[in-house]
């Protein structure tokens, strides 16, 4: 999916060569996953919009936007998840590295 990317690149010869991506996410619970279903609309009219009219069944449901903010919302539990795994079994390193390469 497109998400957004801070790409930060050091200036000068290191620019070259080195690169950090940041990857924001929305924190766990800030969103209830019960509005978050796949027949649910998360997607609102803004204000600016209100003198419109709105016509209740073009609010189809939004089931990919809601998966993504679904996924993101459970990134810092799956960091945390693989980072414990890459303590007990130093081996997941290379697994994860080679499952990422396969996708």
């Amino acid at each position: 999916p497109l998400l957004p990317i801070l790409e930060l690149k050091a200036s000068g010869k290191a620019g070259r060569h080195f690169h950090v991506h940041i990857q924001p996410c929305v924190a766990e619970g800030f969103f209830q996953a019960s509005k978050l279903g796949p027949t649910r609309n998360a997607l609102r009219y803004h204000k600016l919009f209100e003198g419109e009219a709105r016509d209740i069944a073009s609010e189809v449901a939004t089931p990919y936007y809601n998966s993504v903010i679904l996924r993101e919302s459970a990134m810092m539990r799956h960091l945390e998840q693989l980072h414990s795994s890459v303590e007990l079994c130093p081996a997941m390193v290379d697994a994860v590295h080679v499952f990422s390469v396969w996708l």
